[in-house]
């Protein structure tokens, strides 16, 4: 499953100031290549996973600490851009209620794909904060 992500335009619409077209081009971005996906590979997508989360923690060995997974259990969370799910995972592993919202549905899929892989219950989504709600 590996993606590219696409080159940042340097067009004119780069700096339009259109806040939905710039919108729409973080969401192709985030779409190509989910946050934290960059060399997740194979058919055994729980294994993959499970290599993607041991890789990231070994270069983002501060992020455990720091976010204190653990003290979250029973308390509400919010993650706000939940990529590939790796960190999100974790408020679920710990007992959080953990909420999670991301512009890219393509993360949103792979974040529920990767719940449903480890066995969870699938938590709330939504897949932009910035739209009123009706």
């Amino acid at each position: 499953m590996t993606t590219s992500a696409p080159p940042p335009s340097s067009g004119s619409d780069a700096n339009s100031g259109d806040p939905e077209e710039l919108k729409r081009r973080v969401r192709a971005h985030w779409d190509a290549e989910p946050c934290g996906t960059r060399g997740l590979e194979g058919d055994d997508l729980r294994a993959a996973f499970h290599q993607q989360e041991r890789e990231r923690y070994a270069v983002d060995a501060h992020i455990p600490a720091f976010a204190d997974f653990p003290a979250a259990r029973g308390k509400r969370v919010l993650e706000i851009g939940v990529g590939a799910g790796t960190d999100f995972i974790q408020w679920l592993r710990a007992g959080a209620d953990a909420w999670g919202v991301d512009l890219s549905p393509q993360s949103l899929a792979l974040t529920r794909e990767r719940i449903a892989a480890e066995g969870l219950a699938l938590p709330s989504f939504t897949d932009d904060a910035d739209d009123d709600a009706d």
